[in-house]
């Protein structure tokens, strides 16, 4: 899955990606910065020394932004954590066998297309955003047990440009619309699928149910 792999950082990158720019800023570069000013005879903008003082004065940050380029020169923007454990979970962080599995889901997308899919531990959600963006299903189901999880996932399908529907036991049902490839209709919920019953799923209609997390334990 070479396509799926994180490409670059989407946005301010974290105090520990940015550290080692800042050790080059400690002494000759950043007092040649500010020679220039005094050469032009002029300030500095204020905004920019605080942001230098506020980078380093603060904590590390747990979180980054990655971008996972698709196949179709799309992407997948996830907010993830910077540990593989974190808050009690492994949930924050995106997996190896998230990506085969989406991998597999973009080599076979007629699995899903039109299809609502149930996903059990979605994790940081990047398996159903892939498929959501290059699978053409009719409606997606999130799920995850870890409430942390959970919010990290709903921060992540916005981010993404999907809306997400209002937790309900209702069926999902698909938004109506006149483009040729609508997005699917999104929902993430909390759900224990070691304790799930059928009657629970049944609510759900799902027409696929995957786990990601599965194929995780089947690689070891």
């Amino acid at each position: 899955c070479q396509n799926l792999s994180p490409q670059t950082y989407l946005y301010l990158p974290t105090v520990c990606f940015q550290d080692g720019d800042l050790e080059t800023l400690d002494t000759p570069q950043l007092r040649g910065w500010e020679s220039l000013h005094e050469a032009a005879h002029t300030e500095p903008l204020d905004e920019l020394y605080e942001a230098l003082a506020e980078i380093l004065s603060a904590e590390e940050s747990t979180q980054c932004h990655r971008s996972y380029l698709l196949p179709s020169g799309n992407s997948v923007s996830l907010s993830e954590s910077t540990a593989i454990i974190s808050q009690g979970t492994t949930g924050l962080v995106t997996w190896e066998a998230a990506l085969y599995l989406a991998e597999w889901a973009i080599e076979n997308p007629a699995t899903f297309t039109n299809r609502t899919v149930l996903e059990l531990g979605s994790g940081a959600g990047f398996t159903g955003l892939a498929i959501c963006k290059m699978c053409s299903p009719k409606a997606y189901l999130f799920s995850d047990c870890h409430s942390q999880v959970l919010q990290q996932l709903k921060g992540n399908i916005l981010l993404n440009g999907f809306l997400l529907e209002p937790d309900s036991t209702a069926p999902l049902q698909p938004s109506v619309s006149t483009l040729v490839s609508p997005k699917p209709t999104v929902m993430a919920v909390q759900l224990d699928w070691d304790l799930v019953t059928t009657e629970q799923l049944s609510v759900f209609q799902p027409d696929v149910v995957i786990a990601a997390a599965l194929y995780r334990s089947l690689l070891g």
